[in-house]
């Protein structure tokens, strides 16, 4: 779990920072929106392969630790580059980077099989859950701070740390082998190359979502509303600068919806039993969200 919230906070803490840096050192939004743009767009690709990849790895702790690495030094040569290389050269290794991003969040969720008993899955998936949404309020918090002490450039470097410190804790996570036959079984290791299979299980996995119509509904509503999260945290640092006479301070404008999340979690946890529908919980969700941003469009 360590492990996990280390790696969570950094990512968290990526964008925030990415965004504040490149405002800083080149002076336009729009380099440092895109930026943040190419670092969360090409994650709709690099999510379901490596899903996949995870889930053939027989070892997939050292995959997910290298996916860490591969993120972090994306990271560093784009802030190594602002200012110094041409904007869409960093552009693109943003995009690049961000092919990666997901396995520093669901590929430790991924994991939850491997570390604990088949009795104990529902909990430690709850307290995972939970641990979404703390590094979502630490990390921006995180930014906010140093970014108004040292600067965004400061802030990165806090954000890469974090996420190489995670590396050799996913390293050495239990691989498939080592909880016995049944979670081997089936396993195929990433180095024989199956082409075939793992665009076979692309499939399988797009193919059970299409056909089941409340998953089906839950995947489109989450994906369409949540598309304007994105433009949220693109426009807090500019918000930020117009309320508080920082672009700084929009980070803490994240740290307060990780915060509400983070609350709204823990009180629908001790109420498992008399708590609505995930349908109704989908739909008001999705309305508090809406009204929540345009709350802050007209702030």
């Amino acid at each position: 779990m360590f492990g996990a919230i280390t790696a969570r906070t950094g990512d968290e803490m990526s964008g925030p920072a990415l965004l504040v840096a490149g405002l800083a050192l080149t002076g336009s939004p729009v380099v440092a929106s895109w930026l943040l743009a190419g670092l969360t767009a090409s994650a709709a690709i690099g999510g379901p392969l490596l899903g996949v990849l995870l889930d053939r790895a027989l070892r997939p702790g050292r995959m997910l630790a290298g996916c860490l690495l591969g993120y972090t030094g994306g990271l560093l040569a784009v802030l190594l580059g602002l200012g110094r290389v041409p904007d869409a050269a960093l552009i693109a290794v943003a995009v690049l980077a961000g092919v990666l991003g997901p396995a520093l969040t669901g590929g430790w969720t991924a994991q939850l099989p491997l570390l604990v008993p088949a009795g104990r899955l529902e909990r430690a998936s709850a307290l995972d859950a939970i641990s979404y949404n703390a590094a979502g309020l630490a990390g921006p918090a995180a930014v906010a701070g140093i970014a108004a002490a040292w600067g965004g450039q400061s802030a990165v470097v806090v954000s890469l740390t974090l996420m190489m410190a995670a590396a050799p804790i996913a390293y050495r996570l239990p691989g498939r082998s080592d909880r016995g036959g049944d979670l081997a079984a089936g396993a195929d290791s990433v180095g024989r190359g199956d082409g075939k299979g793992i665009w076979r299980e692309l499939a399988a996995g797009f193919t059970a979502i299409g056909r089941n119509a409340p998953l089906r509904r839950a995947t489109v509503t989450s994906m369409v509303s949540y598309a304007g999260v994105p433009m949220f945290v693109v426009g807090a640092p500019l918000l930020g600068g117009a309320l508080a006479g920082g672009a700084a301070y929009g980070a803490l404008l994240l740290a307060v919806t990780a915060g509400g999340a983070l609350a709204t979690n823990a009180v629908l946890a001790r109420r498992r039993s008399t708590s609505p529908s995930p349908d109704m919980i989908l739909v008001c969700a999705t309305l508090l969200l809406g009204a929540a941003l345009a709350l802050a469009a007209v702030a």
